[in-house]
């Protein structure tokens, strides 16, 4: 492979790995506070915020404590759900008797709609591997 093919395979791989510049849309609620906030969302009841720049994932936690689920979607950073659910773990996890969480954040327009969402990575990880496929990596 010459250095032109090489250079134009490693210009797509990283094409997938960029973002672009302008500013993600998330929906941002909480359940405990607005009942629209549960799944299925009514999107035409919930806030739409623009991100700013820190922020540039929307995430959808979703907690339930002893059967009462309280569902946040927000934007965040793309270490939120680390985060989140291991300080909500020590916190929750001594007065509970049942604890149940999920987590997940997306970086497209008002992608955290839904409790079942694609995350950007695996769309990076798919990318990786057709540059690997077809540049020879």
């Amino acid at each position: 492979m010459n250095f032109y093919s090489q250079l134009f395979c490693f210009a797509v791989v990283l094409m997938t790995l960029v973002k672009t510049g302008e500013s993600l849309k998330c929906y941002q609620c909480q359940s405990a506070a607005n009942g629209t906030c549960n799944n299925p969302l009514n999107t035409s009841k919930v806030t739409v915020r623009q991100c700013p720049r820190l922020l540039s994932f929307c995430g959808l936690l979703n907690v339930t404590v002893n059967g009462n689920t309280n569902i946040t979607r927000e934007c965040v950073s793309s270490n939120f759900c680390y985060q989140i659910l291991r300080q909500r773990r020590q916190v929750i996890t001594s007065t509970a008797n049942s604890f149940s969480r999920s987590c997940n954040i997306c970086n497209s327009n008002l992608c955290n709609s839904s409790s079942s969402f694609t995350s950007f990575l695996g769309l990076i990880f798919i990318g990786l591997l057709l540059g690997k496929y077809y540049c020879n990596y």
